[in-house]
């Protein structure tokens, strides 16, 4: 059986990407560094991820890895920690939704129940906070822009392996000079 501690864990650039790609809804708390108010909510997000076991949640601190995309460190500071949930087979413009109230057990929990339970279509479940209409689309643009590069180059790293040649000298019909 995993553990709530495991079932938050702290994630690298490729667990995060792994855990985006293998699960259809996902909960990140993205947070910048040493955030004092990050490390005290851990505890509340792991007991909230044992009752909502349907969602895979992870954290991932934004300043880890200068490859990290803008729509992860999209309103991240020093002291203030976001939470984002991810929608695989979402349209693109819901595929990611950013959590807006208090850091609290009874304000998150509501929120993420609604996040396990949303189907993709146009209603919205209770417990979602939006802001505006067009800051919020702008923002979904690029996270759907952004969550689209992620499961690339995920896909291209399991291809990897995959369909390499091995060199048994020139192709036929291919100038040595055109070879890579």
């Amino acid at each position: 059986m995993i553990n709530a501690e495991q079932q938050v864990a702290s994630l690298n650039v490729t667990a995060m990407q792994q855990l985006l790609i293998r699960n259809d809804k996902a909960v990140l708390m993205l947070y910048a560094g040493a955030c004092s108010r990050a490390k005290e909510f851990v505890p509340v997000l792991e007991d909230i991820a044992t009752r909502v076991p349907e969602l895979a949640f992870g954290r991932f601190d934004v300043t880890s890895d200068q490859k990290v995309g803008m729509v992860f460190k999209a309103g991240i500071e020093p002291e203030a920690p976001a939470l984002k949930a991810f929608f695989k087979n979402a349209p693109p413009e819901k595929r990611v939704l950013v959590y807006r109230g208090r850091p609290t057990m009874e304000d998150v929990l509501p929120w993420a129940q609604a996040v396990a339970t949303w189907n993709g279509t146009d209603e919205l479940p209770s417990g979602w906070k939006v802001g505006t209409k067009e800051r919020e689309e702008a923002l979904a643009k690029a996270a759907a822009d952004e969550l689209a590069n992620v499961m690339k180059e995920g896909n291209k790293a399991k291809m990897k392996g995959k369909h390499s040649r091995r060199s048994k000298g020139p192709r036929k019909g291919v100038p040595k000079d055109e070879m890579r």
